[in-house]
């Protein structure tokens, strides 16, 4: 990844969710080496960092944002 692709991709995720703050970075230990982009939670802090859309995409499955979530009434 580019020092470019990774200031698009932070940006991307910006308006994906306004809540993170995403910066473009370069890292050269492990595990982060190369490229990413560092995304903080404006209000908890919670701080990750991600190579990819699909990687973005999964964290925020796990969080539970990512699958639409329906109610089942019974």
């Amino acid at each position: 990844m580019t020092y470019e692709e990774a200031r698009r991709l932070a940006q991307r995720i910006e308006l994906d969710c306004p809540d993170y703050l995403a910066t473009a970075r370069l890292y050269t230990l492990p595990p982060t080496d190369g490229r990413a982009v560092v995304v903080m939670h404006r209000r908890t802090g919670q701080t990750f960092s991600i190579k990819s859309w699909h990687e973005w995409q999964l964290q925020r499955e796990r969080e539970g944002h990512g699958v639409q979530q329906r109610k089942v009434s019974r």
